[in-house]
């Protein structure tokens, strides 16, 4: 059976030792769902979020300035799911 995996989630980082949120530079993704483009994966809004179908897909981001990750937080879209990765 060929399975077609959807990813759809929210990613905010921190700055450890620091309230404000690490400034993302840019943002890339393998593939992406109209409406649903990369960058609304760290916009840190709860409505938005970035989705792509298939395997293989990813996401990835920079900042502006080395930072130390304390915490990532993932979000996902529809928990009932069942996500592969």
């Amino acid at each position: 059976m060929n399975r077609t995996t959807i990813l759809i989630a929210c990613l905010i980082a921190f700055i450890c030792g620091s309230a404000t949120a690490a400034k993302i530079g840019s943002v890339e993704s393998s593939r992406e769902q109209a409406g649903n483009e990369a960058p609304k994966a760290f916009d840190q809004l709860p409505s938005t979020r970035w989705a792509a179908e298939g395997r293989g897909v990813w996401i990835q981001c920079s900042f502006e300035t080395e930072v130390e990750i304390e915490e990532l937080g993932i979000g996902f879209h529809a928990p009932e799911r069942n996500y592969s990765f």
